[in-house]
């Protein structure tokens, strides 16, 4: 950004401070608000006890680093003034400003980019209207824009939040909290606010986006802090009271806390550190270095979240962590990382973050704050107590029957005793029932319970050889136990065996060329069994073919064709004469005890005459063996 400071006033350093301008007889005070570390009060740092003249509706100019504002009142018919503050208290007159002398200006802040000091004017007399002020600081001529408002407002400071940029005012009258376009003054937004206050003299944004405000209902005279999405107005701290005061802070620069989960624990733990930064500077900030040292004994076990990259190093011997060369946008973003708090002794631990090489404007540095206290930039704090408190776990095994298991405890420490003596890291058992294991390493202890369950699961089959015929089907009924509800079922089969259901107990087999198969049951426990089931198989081929046919259309014996109680294919089927000549050919048509595939007594649809002729059948069976038949046949009239 370009910085434009006049060479006759000293530039504030942004750093998030609180400012305040009192008008107290026959001066104005410029103050700066903290926290009294030890009392943990509000305290009034004095700037300068005697600026020389009044201004009010202030804000801070981040382009030049200097307090802009106007006397809130004509005086004496001398007009309104825009004037500027510096870091010592010296009042500079900038400009006699073309407004109402009918109207009190008591609430201002300048825009995020430093173009305009917002203004809002109210009707003392009248009440009828407010003016919303743009004042241009970009130029020597500082030109004025005036809108009026659609309404009297009782508003006596307004705040830009420097993440979103929106407008921010409390307005005293309804006790709503207000969101301005910061173009007209037009009321985008109002939000009922709990109300606990009558009047906020000074509304001001942290570099986080929080919104605070220092008020009161008899006198202003308490910090506050407000939800900006709910309204909800907490009291913070009281502090001393101020009258015809405005407030405004420097929320555009770079702010870090840091917080640590949990804040209590016990030796040998891990804890969770998070540095929360927020960059209200509008632009990306370059070239820095983040350093966190941690108290002796604290392991730094793993970068959980960096989404600022850079150079990281962490130097064990110092418990040290270190980010070189981050780039820091816009926003609000952490870095995370993941600590072992070690053997450490009962007490508590402080330490700081430091945010280095920051612009001479923004301070140069900035060490991390505690959101837990109202101090500012205070040590974050962590408290160890007792001893290390034995992480207790219990695991399930189940322990199949007539099997062993092996306990494996070497995850859980380095040192170990088993509750049977043993102080191996493993533990065999074959029988059910607990088994707990101590495991330390260093002061980490952990109780682990072996819960160890027996399981079974049992199946049957006939022990004798079943005896079946070639292409008959066998239902297999296996006796079967298990101590649990699932379990998974498989014959293992050839391709050429039909199973009705491979995966159920109880399934019809047809075996054709193998005799043994095999059942295979699992259960959820992991425990198997598996039982064979044997069949003596009847492959004796029955094929019946006559020696005599007559073909006469009687309906009885009309056909030459094979019968058995078998089941086969017949592939061919041929008819000689006596002198050895071809008279029939089935082609692949012929079928075991189907008459009419069978051979007629004809040649061409003529009926052949009686005589004995041979015939020859190919036929190949389930188990794909193939039988060559011949003989002959004696065909009648």
């Amino acid at each position: 950004m370009a910085w434009h400071i006049a060479k006759s006033q000293v530039p504030f350093v942004c750093e998030g401070q609180l400012f305040v301008t009192l008008e107290e007889e026959p001066n104005q005070r410029l103050i700066r608000i903290e926290i009294d570390p030890f009392t943990q009060q509000i305290q009034f740092v004095p700037i300068r006890d005697d600026v020389n003249g009044i201004i009010n509706g202030i804000g801070y100019r981040i382009t030049d680093n200097l307090i802009y504002g106007i006397n809130p009142l004509s005086r004496n018919q001398n007009g309104h003034y825009l004037e500027r503050l510096d870091a010592t208290g010296n009042l500079e007159l900038l400009k006699e400003l073309n407004l109402n002398d009918d109207f009190g200006y008591f609430a201002g802040d300048v825009t995020p980019d430093g173009n305009f000091l917002i203004l809002i004017g109210v009707d003392i007399k009248n009440r009828t209207f407010s003016d919303f002020v743009k004042v241009d600081l970009r130029t020597s001529n500082y030109p004025v824009q005036i809108s009026k408002m659609n309404a009297s407002y009782n508003i006596f400071d307004i705040a830009f939040d420097p993440l979103t940029g929106q407008l921010y005012a409390y307005e005293s009258i309804q006790g709503n909290l207000m969101i301005l376009d910061p173009d007209d003054g037009g009321v985008i937004q109002q939000i009922k606010t709990n109300s606990i206050v009558d009047e906020i003299a000074g509304l001001f944004f942290d570099a986080f986006g929080q919104l605070y405000g220092y008020g009161g209902t008899t006198q202003n005279n308490t910090l506050l802090k407000i939800n900006k999405t709910s309204g909800q107005i907490t009291k913070l701290i009281s502090g001393p009271a101020v009258n015809n005061a405005d407030a405004t802070a420097c929320p555009f620069t770079i702010e870090m806390i840091k917080t640590v989960t949990p804040e209590i624990t016990v030796p040998c733990r891990e804890v969770e550190y998070t540095f929360s930064i927020a960059n209200g500077s509008g632009e990306v900030q370059t070239a820095l270095i983040f350093e966190d040292k941690l108290p002796a004994d604290f392991i730094i076990k793993e970068i959980i979240r960096n989404p600022y990259i850079g150079e990281v190093f962490i130097n064990a011997q110092n418990n040290q962590i270190t980010i070189e060369n981050m780039a820091i946008p816009p926003g609000v973003d952490s870095i995370k990382i993941l600590v072992d708090v070690g053997a450490s002794v009962n007490g508590v631990y402080k330490n700081q973050a430091i945010l280095k090489n920051l612009a001479v404007e923004l301070g140069t540095f900035r060490v991390s704050d505690n959101p837990k206290t109202l101090e500012k930039n205070d040590s974050t704090m962590i408290e160890i107590i007792g001893s290390p408190v034995p992480d207790t776990l219990d695991v399930y095994h189940h322990l199949c029957l007539g099997e062993s298991i092996v306990l494996d405890g070497t995850i859980y420490g380095d040192r170990y005793l088993w509750s049977t003596g043993s102080t191996a890291p493993t533990l065999q058992i074959n029988t059910e029932g607990v088994y707990t294991l101590l495991g330390e390493r260093d002061c980490d202890k952990n109780i682990i319970r072996y819960q160890v369950i027996s399981d079974y699961i049992s199946v049957d089959l006939p022990q004798e050889p079943i005896s079946i015929r070639l292409g008959d089907r066998y239902f297999a009924q296996p006796v079967f136990v298990n101590s649990q509800e699932f379990f998974t079922t498989r014959w293992q089969v050839d391709d050429t065996t039909e199973v009705q259901c491979i995966h159920c107990l109880n399934t019809n087999i047809r075996p054709l060329t193998h005799d043994i198969f095999k059942l295979i049951v699992s259960n959820a426990a992991g425990c198997v069994d598996s039982a064979l089931i044997q069949f003596r198989i009847d492959r004796t081929r029955r094929v019946y073919l006559p020696n005599v046919f007559t073909p006469n259309d009687d309906g009885s014996n009309d056909y030459f064709f094979a019968q058995s109680p078998d089941e086969g294919v017949i592939h061919k089927m041929l008819i000689f004469n006596r002198w050895g000549d071809l008279v029939y050919d089935a082609k692949g048509t012929a079928l075991l005890n189907h008459p009419k595939t069978g051979w007629d007594g004809s040649l061409n649809g003529r009926p052949l005459d009686p005589s004995v002729y041979t015939y020859l059948f190919e036929i190949e069976y389930l188990d794909g063996v193939r039988d060559i038949i011949s003989g002959d046949i004696t065909l009648l009239r």
